[in-house]
C-alpha cells in the first residue's frame, strides 16, 4: 500500500513528508444556483502532494453556513487527464467537514507542478461561497517514486 511505503521511506530517511494543504475557492458572486465552476489548483513545483482527506465547508452569507449542501463534483487530475469518478458525484459522499473529514480509501498522489482540478455543480436553490480543502503532505527528497 502506498502510505505503508512512504512510511517506511520516511523512516529511513529517504523522504520527508510535511502536512500540507490546498483549497479551492468557489467565490458567492460565481457559485450561484445551477453554476458549474471549475477551480484549477496548481501543485507547487518543490514536491509532489498526497491527498488523504479532503473537506468542504459551504456558507450562504458570512456567518451562515449552509448545513446540507446540494452541490455535486468532478475530480480531475489534469497532469494525467484522469477524471476521479465516472460522473458527477453528491459533495456528501466525497467530502466531509472540517470536523470529520472524508478520509480517501487509497491517497493519491498528485505530481509537482501538475494540476488538479475541481469542479462544482450546484444543484442548491441559493448561492454560496464555498472552500473545498484537500489535505495531506508534501513529499520531499523523493527517492523511491521519482518525478
Amino acid at each position: 500500500m502506498l502510505m505503508d511505503d512512504l512510511i517506511a521511506s520516511s523512516r529511513a530517511g529517504e523522504i520527508e513528508l510535511d502536512p500540507f494543504f490546498y483549497e479551492a475557492i468557489f467565490p458567492i458572486g460565481l457559485f450561484i444556483p445551477g453554476a458549474n465552476v471549475p477551480i484549477n489548483i496548481p501543485i507547487d513545483n518543490d514536491a509532489d502532494f498526497v491527498i488523504r482527506y479532503g473537506n468542504m465547508a459551504a456558507y450562504s452569507a458570512p456567518g451562515t453556513p449552509v448545513v446540507n449542501p446540494d452541490y455535486a463534483v468532478v475530480m480531475t487530475d489534469s497532469s494525467s487527464g484522469r477524471n476521479l469518478q465516472n460522473q458527477p458525484i453528491h459533495t456528501n459522499t466525497i467530502f466531509g467537514t472540517a470536523q470529520l473529514p472524508f478520509i480517501w480509501p487509497e491517497p493519491k498522489i498528485l505530481k509537482g507542478g501538475g494540476n488538479f482540478t475541481v469542479t462544482l455543480i450546484n444543484n442548491d436553490v441559493a448561492a454560496a461561497l464555498v472552500s473545498v480543502v484537500l489535505c495531506g503532505f508534501k513529499v520531499f527528497k523523493v527517492r523511491r517514486y521519482e518525478r
